[in-house]
């Protein structure tokens, strides 16, 4: 998480995802002064292994500075 850009909301989050070929490949959030262009660790990841020509994610977690449980957002929902 101390890769995580999070300057305006201080919620700072990673993301791994294991593939289907048991690669692991990592995200962290990045935010934008305009909240619309900000990125989530989750999409990063999923981009991350994408990238390096992985089809299928098998597993991922996600970390938050938070207490509470962290939950993947519509847009993060959406490419999983």
């Amino acid at each position: 998480m101390r890769n995580s850009y999070a300057p305006y909301s201080k919620y700072n989050v990673a993301s791994v995802v294991r593939t289907d070929n048991n690669n692991v490949y990592w995200g962290v959030n990045i935010e934008n002064a305009s909240y619309g262009l900000t990125i989530c660790a989750e999409r990063v990841a999923i981009f991350n292994a994408i990238s390096h020509g992985e089809k299928k994610v098998k597993e991922i977690l996600i970390a938050v500075n938070s207490k509470e449980p962290a939950i993947p957002c519509g847009a993060c929902l959406q490419v999983l």
